[in-house]
C-alpha cells in the first residue's frame, strides 16, 4: 500500500472548519429521531414515531437549504436544533 498521502499535513479542526465553510461545505452528524420501520417495531414502542418519509424531511432540508446555520458545523443536529453530545 502506498503512503503517498503521508507527507501531507493534516489540518487542525479549526482550519478544516474555516476551509469547509469558505467552500460551502457543512459537516454535521444528524439524528432523524425515532422512525417507524419494520426492523424497529419488534424492539421499540413506535407510538408517535415518524414514518421514514417524515423523518427524511428534516434531513433533506439540512442538505438543500441555502442558508444553513454555520453554527451546526461539527455538531449533532436533530429537527434543526443542535443536541448535546453528552
Amino acid at each position: 500500500m502506498s503512503a503517498a498521502w503521508a507527507h501531507r499535513r493534516i489540518p487542525s479542526p479549526r482550519q478544516r472548519r474555516a476551509d469547509d465553510l469558505a467552500h460551502d461545505r457543512l459537516l454535521v452528524a444528524s439524528c432523524p429521531g425515532m422512525i417507524d420501520t419494520a426492523s424497529s417495531r419488534p424492539w421499540f414502542d413506535m407510538t408517535g414515531a415518524q414514518t421514514a418519509e417524515e423523518a427524511a424531511v428534516a434531513l433533506v432540508r439540512l442538505v438543500l437549504e441555502p442558508d444553513v446555520d454555520p453554527a451546526f458545523y461539527g455538531e449533532l443536529v436533530r429537527f434543526g436544533r443542535v443536541l448535546s453530545w453528552a
